[in-house]
């Protein structure tokens, strides 16, 4: 429930933004395209912070217009609470608050210089007790991905504006690279995603031109632009994946401030209905696609399979995992005791090594197998599939129940005991 009052808040805060930037018009259509943005709505359903951060992300900048108008104390403890609440909720809040010191350095002289520091020095100093855990994190958390950086940032912007829950996407393996493949393979709805790219793009270098350059356009740079450019550098220096979109969840607002000026900066209403026409298709694409989650996307649906698992397995089953599957955790708690932990075998066609042995136990002992295949976890412990081919080879031809493309459900039925070899 707290994800969805996020969500639904960033609405009028966006409106807000909007209409201290410029007028009222302009924080409706700002507002309007945040209600559709389909990462925003999706993290409004999930029981992650994600869409408290990017409310809070909002709260912040409105608080920043407000403070151009109305400099109180109230206002700036207020500024500091929601800065030291973002960094406390998301590791990486810390990238849009670099980006933010650019937009208080613009704001003088109606925000004086010392103010700005005073707000941004608090705010470090009570977050030096958590410290040790930014380290922690980023080493960690950030190896955990692969990174694949000439498609990281086309990748970064389609989820910020499109989605991904729209496109049938192969297995993108452990870099989740994507390519000219997945275009072709959805050319329906990304021939008009590329149309209205290419218009936007000269409408993004109308928009820089000297008399067009605006408040919101650098609002857009500063909040979206910064952060991106700054976990790109990272991501290019360590090779660790910090472009993934949940860790930029506060900067996904600000990049339509771009899109809008982009538009805006046509003259001819021609081609700014162009890309509302195609934008709106594009829309009503998706939205039949999103109708079916187990082809298109990469929306998994925990929720399903615990359902699936618990009417299905049974004490003479065995669930297997190569990793803690957590979300099928918290959604059937009573299967967290019936789950094995296997490890897949180096080569599936030896029966002879420990890994395989471990299988045949497993089998013998039960009278229906089930595989809970998570690409995250397939690609970083069994990337080739030795696990399900090892199984294949044991037991024979497996059925899939497929929740999604990266969240299936394997099965096999083992021979009775009296028939097996």
């Amino acid at each position: 429930m707290l994800p969805l009052l996020f969500g639904l808040l960033q609405i009028p805060l966006a409106y807000g933004i909007g209409s201290q930037l410029r007028n009222r018009d302009y924080g409706l259509l700002f507002a309007s395209l945040l209600a559709v943005s389909p990462i925003l709505i999706e993290f409004s359903q999930e029981l992650r912070m994600y869409s408290l951060v990017a409310c809070l992300a909002l709260l912040q900048v409105w608080l920043l217009l407000y403070l151009q108008r109305v400099s109180s104390w109230s206002g700036w403890l207020s500024f500091v609470l929601v800065a030291v609440a973002g960094v406390y909720t998301h590791i990486f809040y810390w990238l849009f608050l670099m980006g933010l010191s650019l937009s208080l350095l613009r704001a003088r002289p109606a925000i004086a210089f010392w103010k700005s520091f005073a707000a941004m020095a608090i705010v470090v100093l009570l977050y030096l007790p958590n410290v040790i855990n930014l380290f922690e994190f980023t080493e960690r958390r950030g190896a955990d991905y692969g990174v694949h950086l000439p498609s990281a940032l086309p990748k970064l912007l389609a989820a910020f504006t499109v989605g991904f829950n729209y496109f049938l996407l192969p297995d993108l393996g452990a870099t989740r690279a994507v390519g000219w493949e997945i275009v072709q393979r959805n050319l329906l709805i990304t021939l008009p995603i590329c149309i209205i790219g290419i218009l936007l793009i000269w409408g993004f270098l109308l928009a820089h031109k000297k008399s067009n350059r605006s408040s919101s356009l650098w609002f857009g740079h500063e909040l979206f632009t910064i952060p991106v450019i700054i976990a790109a550098s990272a991501s290019f220096v360590t090779g660790k994946y910090f472009l993934q979109p949940k860790y930029l969840i506060f900067a996904a607002p600000f990049l339509f401030l771009v899109i809008i000026e982009s538009a805006r900066a046509f003259r001819a209403l021609r081609a700014r209905w162009t890309v509302a026409g195609l934008g709106a298709l594009v829309f009503l694409i998706a939205f039949a696609h999103y109708s079916h989650p187990e082809r298109f996307g990469r929306k998994e649906n925990w929720r399903e399979a615990a359902r699936f698992l618990t009417e299905q397995a049974d004490g003479e089953s065995a669930v297997l995992a190569l990793s803690p599957p957590f979300l099928l955790n918290y959604y059937a708690p009573a299967l967290k005791p019936e789950i094995t932990f296997v490890s897949p075998p180096a080569n599936p066609a030896l029966p002879s090594i420990p890994e395989t042995e471990q299988l045949r136990i497993i089998i013998d002992n039960n009278s229906m197998i089930y595989y809970v295949y998570w690409d995250i976890s397939q690609n970083r412990y069994d990337p080739r599939n030795h696990l399900i081919s090892a199984l294949d080879n044991l037991i024979g031809e497996h059925s899939v129940y497929s929740l999604n493309p990266r969240l299936k459900i394997y099965i096999w039925k083992p021979p009775p005991p009296a028939e097996s070899n």
